[in-house]
């Protein structure tokens, strides 16, 4: 009996130390195969940010290059006045810090760079930091290849500057107008934009995916454990590495279940198979939705670049449908026979101004959904922007007969936010009201501080708007019944503008209305602390 016990002690021994190695040679395959995956993963993240930040770079790139004014000053005679504005501080307020022209022959004709004018700092970018530039040559002579590519094809990589590594986009100055080509030999001017590469372009790696310690180095000698992203020149040579601690879940899971396994082995035996196929669909799933959401990001962003570069290109043909209406409305050649043909002029001028600033909120969408609108948040005065934007609005409304009344105005609503922007959207918002008020009717602005808000209000008297159509309102084209009734629609993308303006800024904006009494909106941006009172807004 005894020999008996101990043989089927020895068995049952022997069964669970072959279940034991198995689960963990199951699990250990699971988990490294996770951890291998995984690391793929953020490989593709990686490229998908290095992509991104070519594309807003490039995005910005072609607007200046693609540009008939810049063509006329830069390509076709050099002008150094408007050259030194438009590429120097205009850039710089978009966000772009360093740029450079070169001329026919790679001849460098101009550099800005945001540190030049501080005397405790040297420039990050100079002609001499240049001449020496790793990548800069093979970047230039992608430029140079021929090509009647409109617009002008953005050739982009990293070039290496004083040691420090950028992403870099140039392309050649072309002409709008097609009359212009083909570009003359000396006409081949070429324009680089450069950007810090840094740890910042690649937030998506710790904030989704749990890389740690990111750097950018170069070298490609990683520490052990590391995973290594090349970022190349134009050419396709690495002249710098992303390196990064990767995120292992499979090592994760082993350790958080081997201790439970060894104390709880029967149980997890009969579960384990259903566990490690739960974790894995979850883990799929989670990869998925990551997948789909870069995707959509994508394509949303390729959306706003259609959507901006066709407003561009009606942009041009309307300005010159608008000046020539007002050549003939001035009669600047003569007579124009007919009086029909003077009211016929003013009916041109006036679609086109209309068509021309639908087009503009085109533009001004675009730029919010791809993020290109540059905010730099500063205090400012609530009941100042509100009062700015009742003094711009005030000839519109006596134009409608609409009185515009600015009450309740607090002097402690100071808020973090753009000046330029929150009185943009403080203005749209007025705008809609007047457009939406009956002849006779009252506007009423306040600026308030709610709570730790500045809050602006604007209520209005009008018709008011049914409350299955508030949903509406904050999408580009979104009207309310009652406004297409009244034939006061417009192209419905004032209050969409202002919503993406004040959720840039970190705020919101919220409507309220009732059929037949009015609409009130609320502008809010988180409050900070007053300021003294000569201290308005650097708007």
């Amino acid at each position: 009996m005894y020999r008996c016990c101990q043989s089927i002690y020895a068995y049952l021994g022997a069964g669970l130390t072959i279940a034991v190695v198995a689960i963990l040679l199951i699990t250990g395959t699971a988990a490294t195969r996770q951890n291998e995956q995984s690391l793929q993963t953020q490989h593709v993240i990686a490229g998908h940010e290095t992509d991104d930040a070519y594309d807003q770079l490039g995005g910005k790139l072609t607007q200046m290059v693609f540009w008939q004014d810049a063509f006329d000053n830069v390509a076709r005679r050099w002008n150094q006045k408007w050259v030194d504005y438009q590429f120097g501080p205009y850039l710089e307020s978009t966000g772009i810090h360093h740029t450079a022209i070169y001329g026919p022959n790679a001849t460098l004709r101009f550099v800005w760079d945001h540190e030049r004018h501080d005397q405790n700092r040297p420039a990050e970018v100079s002609r001499a930091s240049l001449a020496k530039a790793q990548g800069l040559t093979a970047l230039l002579k992608s430029v140079r290849v021929p090509s009647a590519h409109r617009p002008p094809k953005v050739q982009e990589g990293i070039v290496t500057v004083a040691g420090v590594p950028y992403f870099a986009v140039a392309a050649a100055v072309t002409p709008e107008n097609g009359a212009d080509f083909p570009i003359a030999q000396e006409w081949q001017y070429t324009v680089l934009f450069l950007a810090p590469a840094t740890v910042a372009n690649f937030q998506a790696l710790s904030g989704g995916f749990g890389a740690r310690n990111l750097r950018i180095v170069r070298d490609g000698n990683a520490p052990e454990g590391y995973a290594t992203y090349p970022l190349g020149d134009a050419a396709g040579h690495p002249l710098a590495w992303l390196e990064w601690a990767p995120q292992r879940p499979g090592a994760d899971f082993l350790r958080a279940i081997i201790p439970a396994s060894l104390v709880v082995f029967l149980l997890l035996g009969l579960l384990q198979a259903g566990i490690v196929r739960r974790w894995q669909v979850l883990q799929r799933d989670l990869f998925t939705a990551e997948a789909k959401a870069v995707a959509a990001q994508a394509e949303s962003r390729t959306k706003s670049v259609f959507l901006g570069t066709i407003s561009h290109e009606l942009r041009t043909p309307l300005n010159a449908i608008i000046g020539f209406s007002d050549v003939l409305l001035h009669r600047l050649f003569g007579p124009l026979g007919s009086t029909r043909y003077e009211e016929y002029a003013g009916y041109i001028k006036t679609s086109g101004t209309a068509l021309l600033k639908i087009v503009n909120d085109l533009i001004e969408i675009a730029r919010i959904e791809a993020r290109d609108t540059a905010i730099e948040k500063q205090h400012l005065d609530a009941a100042y922007a509100a009062r700015l934007a009742v003094e711009g609005a005030s000839e519109r409304a006596a134009a409608k007969n609409v009185t515009l009344i600015l009450d309740a105005v607090d002097g402690s609503a100071w808020c973090e936010g753009s000046p330029l922007s929150f009185c943009q959207a403080i203005e749209r918002v007025l705008d809609n009201a007047i457009r939406h008020s009956r002849e006779g009717s009252t506007v009423t602005v306040s600026a308030l501080r709610l709570e730790h808000d500045a809050v602006v209000e604007v209520r209005d008297t009008g018709d008011g708007i049914p409350p299955e159509r508030l949903a509406d309102l904050g999408k580009p084209f979104g009207h309310s019944e009652s406004h297409l009734v009244t034939g006061n629609g417009g192209a419905g993308l004032g209050l969409s503008i202002s919503m993406g303006l004040m959720r840039v800024m970190g705020g919101s904006l919220s409507i309220e209305s009732e059929v037949g009494v009015g609409t009130t909106v609320r502008l809010r941006l988180p409050g900070a602390e007053a300021q003294s009172s000569d201290t308005k807004m650097a708007a």
